[in-house]
């Protein structure tokens, strides 16, 4: 037998206000109609269904059973509304995020939490992976935002680059490194150094490359290359190796004092953002999530620019 939910919620409704007009009033139905209705879902069933229609209504054995359904189903009825309310508000939904696997590691974990302490309903899916590969699974729509540097784009990708800031990087070591002893080291002592270098695919160990050359430097003595930030950051600190790192990546340790930056001229800075699928395409929590965070990264590199503007200008660089 096939019954119209709607009708056991309208049934439920009228045992529940204790009668028809009650009802329909909060129904925002006509009495008349409430009643046929009734009339017809007792005809449907082939039993009656209120043993007293006067006020307060009395509901039959069945009447209540049915009703005890209706309930079920309004209340359903609520939570898909609710739902329905959060998803559009971006309150619920999962986000596919890639990234360069330092900035996974290092940064991203906080930013999750973070998020998630206040909408716990959004759920994340995280791959790791290096610039090309970030825009082709972007492109596939395997991912629904991209993080990295340097993210430039096509005029024919279906996505859209959004610049979060430019990004100041330094060379790191343990605050008991030699080398600080030296007001300003110069290249020749910068080579003589040990370094901690990144994977050939990442755009960290170009960047090293680069920085290298800009002070003279063609080759140095890679101690440990890695795309762990947890690898990298432990050798760091228990080494006397240096890196080249985006200072906001570090600043917990060099707040604490676990990490110095070594005094050099500035290095270029370089811009980061975020690439997501076409706004019509990605859902609500994406794109609540892709304006939260640019803003929330804006703040951490303009914390780590910050400290590494006051460093140079303490050694009058």
């Amino acid at each position: 037998m096939k019954l119209e939910p709607r009708h056991l919620v309208f049934l439920a409704t009228v045992i529940d206000r204790g009668g028809i007009t009650d009802a329909a009033a909060h129904l925002g139905v006509a009495q008349p109609a409430l009643s046929r209705m009734i009339a017809a879902l007792e005809r449907r069933v082939g039993s009656a269904l209120l043993a007293n229609r006067r006020k307060p209504v009395v509901a039959t054995p069945l009447g209540e059973q049915l009703a005890e359904q209706g309930r079920a189903i309004r209340m359903s009825l609520a939570l898909v509304s609710d739902l329905i309310d959060e998803v559009k508000l971006g309150n619920r939904g999962t986000v596919r995020i890639g990234a360069p696997p330092f900035f996974t590691e290092r940064v991203l974990p906080e930013i999750l939490v973070k998020y998630r302490a206040r909408f716990p309903d959004v759920n994340f899916e995280v791959t790791t992976s290096y610039l090309d590969r970030l825009l082709e699974r972007i492109d596939s729509r395997e991912i629904d935002i991209a993080i990295s540097t340097t993210l430039t784009l096509e005029g024919s990708r279906p996505s859209e680059c959004k610049i979060i800031s430019k990004i100041g990087h330094a060379i790191l070591c343990r605050p008991s490194h030699p080398i600080l002893t030296h007001p300003n080291p110069d290249p020749g002592l910068l080579s003589q150094q040990s370094w901690i270098g990144y994977g050939n695919d990442s755009f960290l160990f170009g960047y090293t490359m680069e920085a290298l050359a800009q002070f003279g430097i063609p080759q140095v003595r890679i101690a440990l290359k890695a795309d762990s930030g947890a690898a990298v950051m432990k050798v760091l600190m228990s080494s006397d190796c240096l890196t080249v790192m985006p200072v906001y990546a570090a600043i917990p340790e060099l707040l604490e004092k676990r990490l110095a930056i070594v005094p050099t001229p500035r290095l270029r800075s370089v811009p980061a953002g975020t690439t997501t699928t076409k706004s019509l395409e990605r859902g609500p929590a994406v794109s609540r999530f892709s304006d939260w965070i640019h803003d929330e990264l804006k703040q951490l590199i303009a914390q780590g620019n910050d400290h590494l503007d006051r460093v140079l200008r303490r050694h009058g660089l």
